[in-house]
């Protein structure tokens, strides 16, 4: 497998262990261009604000909003700094504090030192089923916001989303992968050598956010 950060691509704990480093081939992402994908895909196009560009010593990854204070849901394997740089897809910039890890899942989460509100991302509550569209947003070749679009494949015998070919590129790793609806149903972590895509199921996601509900107050409150 292969991470999806831009920037160097190292094996840096047990969970990673086995993951190819070389090089990845650009590709051209299955963008959301045609009138009527866009209008199709309504839901998905606007849960954009919810998502994040994150800069730590230079490897560029995304994550997830997940909550109005600006706690953000995204992948470890990006994360080689505990103070990372956030840019939200309007521009603005706020420090990070990487405050829970796992890394069995390839997950951690980052809180934004700010008081401002931010949009926040639905988890999913219905499984995914194959053949399925999915949606992915992150940050390919430094893009911030690039949505595209593939097809769920299926649960592969660790627990992970598969996906189709294309969906995913160096710079999705720690954004959501999205169902229809707008829903995150994945956190996007990694390649196979087919070109599919690795994802964080949402359920291990939440079990995760649920067991470090104490290192953040989701109401928001300082």
């Amino acid at each position: 497998m292969v991470v999806l950060a831009c920037g160097a691509i190292a094996s840096r704990n047990a969970f990673h262990s086995s993951l190819r480093t070389d090089a990845i081939p650009p590709r051209s992402p299955q963008s959301i261009s045609t009138p009527s994908a866009r209008s199709l895909e309504a839901p998905v196009q606007q849960v954009k604000p919810a998502v994040v560009t994150i800069d730590s010593n230079g490897e560029i990854s995304a994550g997830s909003l997940i909550t109005a204070n600006g706690v953000i849901l995204t992948s470890k394997h990006a994360l080689n700094h505990a103070v990372v740089t956030v840019k939200t897809i309007s521009g603005k910039t706020y420090s990070g504090r990487v405050t829970a890890i796992d890394l069995q899942h390839d997950l951690a989460l980052v809180q934004l030192v700010t008081s401002d509100r931010f949009p926040t991302l639905r988890f999913a509550t219905n499984a995914l089923q194959p053949g399925q569209p999915v949606y992915a947003i992150g940050s390919p070749s430094g893009r911030s916001g690039t949505l595209t679009a593939g097809t769920f494949r299926r649960l592969t015998q660790h627990g992970s989303l598969q996906t189709s070919a294309g969906l995913l590129q160096p710079g999705n790793s720690g954004g959501p992968l999205l169902n229809a609806q707008g829903e995150l149903v994945g956190v996007n972590k990694g390649l196979l050598d087919d070109g599919s895509g690795l994802a964080t199921s949402v359920l291990t996601a939440r079990k995760f956010v649920e067991r470090n509900s104490r290192s953040f107050n989701p109401e928001g409150d300082r």
